[in-house]
């Protein structure tokens, strides 16, 4: 039986985030969402995963809203050395981490006005 556990999106509409494993012991993610909406709700940017994200086979994105693909740098950054796929068209979208991380793609995001560091990258402020 698969197991499914709810890392985010419960209880609130951002942090999209779903671990599934099986019983062979693969592990995949569904979504990797930013949390927003107050300071509260975006200091779980901050918290630990609950997983290792070395350990994790792909990321499969429902959609590319930064409420369900925000935190992929941050995956990336902790370990995650895995393939990313997304749905829709076109349809043979997807990329390694390596290919994401090569990207010229600012990897940071706006600073809250109380926080400390961003949780994307690492950086103190």
């Amino acid at each position: 039986m698969i197991r499914v556990s709810c890392l985010g999106g419960v209880g609130t509409v951002t942090g999209s985030c779903y671990l599934l494993e099986t019983p062979g012991g693969k592990r995949l993610l569904v979504d990797c969402g930013l949390f927003q909406g107050g300071r509260q709700m975006e200091s779980r940017n901050w918290e630990p995963w609950g997983f290792s994200p070395k350990d994790l086979e792909a990321v499969f994105l429902t959609h590319a809203h930064i409420d369900h693909s925000g935190r992929l740098p941050k995956l990336i950054k902790d370990g995650f050395k895995g393939k990313i796929f997304k749905s829709g068209k076109p349809a043979k979208i997807g990329a390694t981490a390596d290919q994401m991380s090569s990207l010229s793609i600012p990897l940071k995001m706006p600073r809250p006005h109380w926080a400390t560091s961003n949780p994307l990258i690492g950086t103190k402020y």
